[in-house]
């Protein structure tokens, strides 16, 4: 397993999203059940791999695992990563169906930023809960048809856990760590940049966030 994931996983997980214009939530709970099915195996082996720390390893393999999988799908690590948070805190609590079936995909990534989270990006229920409450209540007002995904990008970019200036600066963050993985084609001057601002903001370019 060192160094990438098994031939038939990744078969099987480049099926599951040829399909997904079916369903795009068979995508995130196949992610959430990998992880959860594979974790242990592959903390431990890319611990010794790659040298990490206990306290590291959860988190860089995570990120590893996310990125691969992004990579081997012809998908940006972003995407995966959405797809990821949708398998594990929404379609693992069946929040796709039933009451809030009429949610889409894109509803449910609106729903999750700006949320608190740990670094698995596991979200406390009662933290979602909430949020839907209030879907609930606009629905309520609109003869059942929910907030669309711009108006629940806004309301909880104004109400989240985060301020919005610090939602666009992680974001500018976020953009510099991709900048400094790109192989030879970014000039040297943005490069240096990048670099100055991720050790400025006092983190590095494979893991952390930006100091408050």
């Amino acid at each position: 397993m060192k160094g990438r994931l098994p031939d038939q996983y990744l078969d099987a997980l480049r099926q599951v999203v040829s399909d997904e214009d079916n369903s795009i939530f068979a995508t995130c709970k196949f992610m959430a059940d990998s992880w959860v099915e594979l974790s242990l195996v592959l903390i431990k082996s890319k611990a010794e791999e790659e040298g990490w720390t206990e306290q590291e390893a959860p988190r860089k393999t995570h990120a590893w695992f996310i990125e691969t999988c992004a990579a081997e799908c012809g998908m940006h690590p972003t995407s995966m990563y959405d797809r990821m948070r949708v398998g594990r805190n929404v379609v693992h609590r069946n929040y796709h169906l039933g009451k809030w079936s009429n949610l889409a995909y894109g509803h449910w990534c609106a729903l999750m930023r700006n949320i608190e989270q740990d670094e698995q990006g596991i979200i406390p229920e009662a933290v979602l809960l909430d949020r839907l409450d209030w879907v609930s209540q606009v629905a309520d007002e609109n003869q059942g048809q929910p907030p669309s995904v711009r108006d629940i990008q806004s309301q909880f970019r104004q109400n989240g856990e985060k301020k919005e200036w610090e939602l666009y600066w992680n974001a500018v963050v976020r953009n510099a760590k991709q900048i400094v993985k790109i192989d030879g084609s970014v000039p040297a001057r943005v490069n240096q940049i990048a670099e100055w601002l991720l050790s400025s903001a006092g983190v590095g370019s494979t893991g952390g966030g930006p100091t408050k």
